[in-house]
């Protein structure tokens, strides 16, 4: 169903493969090793579809944390930083 699903044209998939993908994750133990091995033929040989998922899953739980706090040292850098200089 989900290697279905991806087949279809980007506006008509409802995101099985990354709920496939998901599953598989958890039930390997959080893995991303045996993960990586998962892989489906198509027309161009076999295609890490499960890899490509954990790469951007990875990248979007680091932007979730990465973000907060960058802005975190922003707010905390500024404030110090007008503080020295006005002491000028």
């Amino acid at each position: 169903m989900a290697w279905v699903d991806y087949l279809k044209p980007r506006d008509e998939q409802k995101g099985l493969m990354s709920c496939y993908c998901f599953e598989k994750f958890k039930s390997f133990g959080y893995s991303p090793t045996k993960l990586k091995n998962i892989d489906f033929e198509d027309y161009k040989g076999k295609t890490p579809l499960c890899q490509e998922w954990i790469e951007i899953w990875a990248l979007a739980g680091f932007c979730k944390v990465a973000g907060p706090m960058f802005v975190l040292a922003i707010n905390l850098a500024v404030p110090m930083t007008i503080d020295a200089l006005s002491q000028f």
